[in-house]
């Protein structure tokens, strides 16, 4: 699979990348308020959210990636009128947005394309994998999971891959800290 920058485009990141601006595989990472919506983009992704577009941004296309779920009312006719398309997870996400026309809801799903590997991968239908930040909503689903496994002698195992960054730092402002990148509970 080729990058676009590997296939001579200019792409940039304005993102939080740490104490320094980075390059990998040609795209440049840089500190998000390097950002200037006046600045001439052909393409411009805006992650998370439509307010931006407010800004007379200086690009022949805007998308917003969205991940999260906001109130529909954020997509207003005005900021409609500026946004070529937004892309959504899920066809249910979709439906949580009736203010996008559908010619501009494009379903892009986070995740692996599975199929872009040589060899086959075995689901193992015991398997939740959360990809979700633990800081939104790790006690629900512990408890949740505890139900789960209590009903049924199934090898049930959780395994939680993202967010925990954000998670050791509000415990730790708490005095408590959870020490991993991932967290993985299995239940047998």
């Amino acid at each position: 699979m080729l990058f676009r920058s590997q296939l001579g485009w200019n792409v940039t990141v304005y993102n939080n990348c740490g104490k320094e601006n980075k390059e990998y595989e040609g795209v440049k990472y840089r500190h998000y308020w390097e950002w200037n919506y006046r600045d001439k983009q052909d393409v411009t992704i805006l992650w998370r959210h439509p307010k931006p577009v407010d800004y007379d941004i200086n690009s022949t296309k805007v998308f917003i990636d969205m991940h999260d779920v906001i109130p529909d009312g954020e997509f207003t006719k005005e900021r409609m009128k500026k946004i070529d398309g937004v892309f959504l997870k899920t066809n249910a996400h979709k439906k949580i947005y009736p203010s996008i026309p559908n010619e501009k809801a494009i379903i892009i799903p986070n995740g692996v394309d599975v199929s872009l590997f040589d060899e086959k991968i075995e689901k193992n239908p015991y398997l939740i994998l959360n990809t979700s930040s633990p800081d939104r909503h790790l006690e629900s689903t512990l408890d949740i999971f505890e139900k789960l496994i209590k009903k049924s002698d199934k090898p049930w195992k959780l395994a939680w891959y993202y967010g925990w960054g954000v998670y050791d730092q509000v415990q730790d402002r708490k005095s408590t800290r959870l020490n991993s990148s991932h967290g993985y509970i299995s239940y047998a």
